[in-house]
């Protein structure tokens, strides 16, 4: 698991760090208790203390370290926009891409190969006692890759994919992939993704809706490579 650092925790919702620390203080407490009661020679109830103490400290980390791989989702409130990206070609099939992402809308540049990018995402919504509780759908911005038109060109050239996350915490995807019975209040888990055509000076916006991700060309080259594409 990666290093969790007190400054990601503090960023948690504070109901988060709130239960979590209430787990955590009677965890200590009972440890306290078993401890006492070890040295009075009250085996049985030192043992049962102590099992309660390790159980109540599990699951606050178990709880801090599911928060902290949710953290790394935002959330999705009606259609938003979510990045924006620009293309510059260097060679046929061959083009720098700055993708424009995040909050604050940092950008990172990215060579992608092919004929078209391709865009990914992560969605979990949740059923209707914790979406009412206050948890809204959660996306995450997975990966941007290169297409090829053509099949052949897919099968036997060369292709480019970029991580655009990194996973921190407990892993909720991967737990819900294996174990989706025990988790009743997850509604829905899956991607989405959304391709267009690549060309020089070609800028695109990427929106996220209920629905999944969507691009629409937002200059002049990207609008004209979109007519032309087939």
């Amino acid at each position: 698991m990666p290093e969790i650092s007190l400054e990601t925790i503090l960023k948690l919702p504070l109901g988060v760090n709130i239960v979590a620390a209430i787990l955590a203080f009677a965890g200590i407490l009972l440890f306290i208790l078993s401890f006492s009661r070890l040295r009075r020679r009250y085996l049985v109830s030192a043992g049962i203390y102590g099992i309660l103490s390790s159980g109540l400290v599990v699951i606050a980390i178990v709880l801090i370290a599911c928060s902290i791989n949710l953290y790394t989702y935002s959330r999705i409130i009606y259609e938003q926009d979510v990045a924006e990206i620009v293309f510059a070609e260097i060679s046929p099939q061959y083009y720098s891409a700055t993708l424009y992402s995040g909050n604050e809308h940092r950008s990172t540049k990215y060579i992608i190969k092919g004929d078209e990018w391709q865009l990914d995402a992560r969605i979990i919504k949740w059923k209707s006692p914790v979406y009412l509780a206050g948890l809204d759908p959660l996306y995450r911005l997975e990966r941007i890759s290169g297409r090829y038109r053509d099949i052949q060109d897919e099968n036997t050239r060369i292709h480019t994919v970029y991580s655009l996350t990194k996973n921190q915490g407990l892993d909720i995807w991967s737990i819900m992939i294996k174990h989706s019975s025990w988790i009743p209040w997850v509604d829905a888990y899956y991607g989405s993704a959304t391709y267009l055509p690549m060309s020089d000076k070609a800028r695109f916006k990427i929106t996220l809706s209920q629905t999944g991700l969507l691009a629409r060309p937002v200059n002049d080259p990207g609008k004209e490579i979109i007519q032309f594409w087939d």
